[in-house]
């Protein structure tokens, strides 16, 4: 692993979103957007309590070695892989193919978690894989969990010892958002989109909140037994030329968090120095979550308020202990700095956290 790379992941997790929910590909995947852009997260805690945490209170495979390439690549992978000459070599990544166990791919209020096979996760990487290390090559797993759960982070790697890590896929492949997206108020419009997004058919669970601006669209959903879909959706406007930023995450909304985790509110940060159609130059927040406390959900927060450096400040509401964010700053002057405030109905402050730009 390169140093460039390695003090991108740490930069990445330190910087990085409810240890609950974040998963090994999403520390690399924000490592390599954060080269190419400045990003903003709006919590700390550090980036080795982040995964530990993470494994334990949600499950999320925590491989050896992402933060230490030479320790990973000592770990044993997995013994089922996909040989090259089973894949016939193509110009293109492969697609996702369809495998036997499918939820979410039809509409329902409860979610059911996809557990898979080895096999079957092999067959779902196998587009990442084709992105990591190239069309066709073999892989294998490093260290995988003992449940396999699309949705979940594994680390990969292949035959000369070279890293990936890959999201796996629900059944139903992921597509991006070009865009427009739906408006606020477009129940069925957002939950279609979110879906698309995530791989997972989100239209029969519920819309706590959303909010959007310039461009961009943040959501929470509910499903009817304990779990929530975080969707957060750029436009391809702000990335002619690249990939916009959409991710749906889908976690247990009920787990507690303490101390230094408690009421935390997590947001990405940019600065658009150029307009595009539909959309217009500045700094840029935008976020979706569960605040949760000791108890699970925090529900005695209603309120998330968000001051700038410029003085212009922002309110937006948190339905049930969920909030969905997006902030269209000052058109000049770079990212800006700022401070945030979660309130009870009363006023009373709940927790102070920072912007960093």
């Amino acid at each position: 692993m390169s140093t460039q790379l390695r003090e991108a992941l740490r930069g990445a997790a330190d910087d990085g979103e409810s240890p609950f929910t974040r998963t090994p590909h999403d520390v690399l995947r924000a490592a390599r957007r954060h080269q190419r852009s400045r990003r903003v997260r709006v919590w700390a805690v550090p980036s080795g309590a982040v995964l530990a945490v993470a494994a334990t209170a949600a499950g999320v495979l925590v491989a050896p070695g992402l933060l230490s390439g030479d320790a990973a690549r000592r770990s044993a992978p997995a013994q089922a892989s996909v040989s090259q000459s089973a894949i016939a070599p193509s110009t293109s990544p492969s697609p996702t193919p369809t495998v036997s166990r499918a939820p979410g791919t039809a509409p329902s209020p409860t979610y059911v978690p996809d557990i898979l096979t080895t096999a079957e996760t092999l067959a779902r990487c196998r587009a990442q894989a084709d992105r990591d290390f190239g069309v066709g090559k073999a892989f294998s797993l490093i260290d995988p969990p003992r449940v396999l759960m699309a949705g979940r982070g594994v680390q990969t790697t292949d035959a000369k010892g070279n890293l990936g890590l890959c999201t796996i896929p629900y059944a139903t492949p992921a597509r991006l958002v070009p865009g427009p997206f739906a408006s606020v108020d477009d129940t069925s419009g957002i939950a279609e989109q979110c879906s698309q997004v995530a791989g997972y058919d989100l239209t029969g669970w519920r819309l706590r909140t959303a909010s959007s601006g310039n461009g961009a669209l943040a959501a929470v959903f509910s499903s009817d037994n304990g779990w929530d879909a975080a969707c957060v959706l750029t436009p391809q406007a702000w990335e002619p030329r690249g990939t916009p930023f959409q991710e749906v995450r889908i976690y247990e909304s009920n787990l507690p968090w303490t101390g230094a985790s408690a009421y935390v509110v997590a947001l990405d940060g940019t600065y658009r120095r150029t307009s595009k159609p539909g959309t217009k130059a500045g700094s840029m927040f935008y976020g979706a979550a569960t605040l949760r406390d000791d108890g699970g959900v925090a529900t005695r927060a209603t309120r998330v308020k968000v001051t700038l450096g410029t003085g212009e400040k922002f309110s937006f509401p948190v339905v049930d202990g969920r909030y969905a964010i997006v902030i269209s700053g000052p058109q000049t002057g770079g990212l800006q700095n700022g401070t945030y405030v979660v309130t009870t109905s009363d006023g009373t402050v709940l927790r102070r956290g920072s912007l960093h730009g």
